[in-house]
């Protein structure tokens, strides 16, 4: 199979824009290294991480409860036992969603900056495979 120029070209193009982005990475992740973390550095972190999180969890949460919707209006037979069973479930998915969202990242921003404030820098460690 032979691919056009143009498209060759391309993909050469991607691979060497690729390899310039793991190398600026690389650098980026050294520096970090040396000069240790600022809060700015673990504000982004934990904005980042926020931002990750709320689609999956979100989308996870919602269907759930919409799920449940119809065993939380019946009323026919059978409902006065559901309802005890789903009313804690659905209050707990909502219980973990801002856990997971707000709380969370709060406790991580109040333990690192308190790193922070006690060594006056927080050093980046990573792990081996």
């Amino acid at each position: 199979m032979t691919f056009p120029a143009n498209i060759l070209d391309k993909i050469l193009r991607d691979k060497k824009l690729l390899a310039k982005m793991r190398s600026e990475t690389c650098a980026t992740e050294k520096i970090l290294k040396i000069r240790g973390l600022t809060s700015q550095d673990v504000e982004d972190a934990i904005y980042d991480g926020a931002a990750l999180r709320l689609r999956p969890k979100l989308m996870t949460v919602l269907v759930d409860i919409i799920g449940l919707m119809p065993v939380l209006l019946a009323t026919g037979t059978g409902s006065d036992v559901m309802k005890p069973i789903t009313i804690p479930f659905v209050f707990g998915l909502i219980t973990s969603t801002l856990f997971v969202l707000i709380v969370l990242p709060v406790l991580y921003a109040m333990v690192r900056e308190y790193e922070l404030r006690k060594h006056g820098k927080l050093i980046v460690q990573e792990f081996e495979d």
